[in-house]
C-alpha cells in the first residue's frame, strides 16, 4: 500500500482523527502518528492531522512537528458567510 505514495502528486498527507482521538492515551496510535509525521517530513509533503479536540493532543502533535491541526480545539464548522465575516472582515476594510 505504500508504494502507491510515490504514485500520487500529492503536497499533504493528512492523519485521520481515528489515530488521533487516542494519540494520549493510546501508545499504538502514538507511534503510529509519530510514524506517519516522520514519513510525511521525508517525503516532503505537509502533515495535517484532522479531529484534534483537546490541548493535550495539539502539544502532542506539536512536540512531533505535525504541520497543521485542525479540529474542534480551535473552531466547530462555520459557514463561508461566518468565516468571512468573523476571519476576513478586517480586510473588506481596507481599499483593495
Amino acid at each position: 500500500m505504500l508504494s502507491y505514495l510515490r504514485l500520487f502528486h500529492a503536497d499533504k498527507l493528512k492523519i485521520d482523527r481515528e489515530f488521533v482521538k487516542d494519540v494520549i492515551e493510546d501508545k499504538d496510535d502514538a507511534e503510529i502518528v509519530k510514524a506517519t509525521i516522520a514519513l510525511g517530513k521525508v517525503l516532503g509533503l505537509v502533515v495535517v492531522a484532522e479531529g484534534v479536540e483537546t490541548q493535550a493532543q495539539a502539544d502532542f502533535l506539536a512536540e512531533h512537528q505535525c504541520d497543521v491541526s485542525q479540529g474542534f480545539l480551535y473552531s466547530r464548522p462555520v459557514s463561508v458567510q461566518v468565516l468571512e465575516d468573523k476571519y476576513f472582515g478586517e480586510l473588506k476594510r481596507f481599499p483593495k
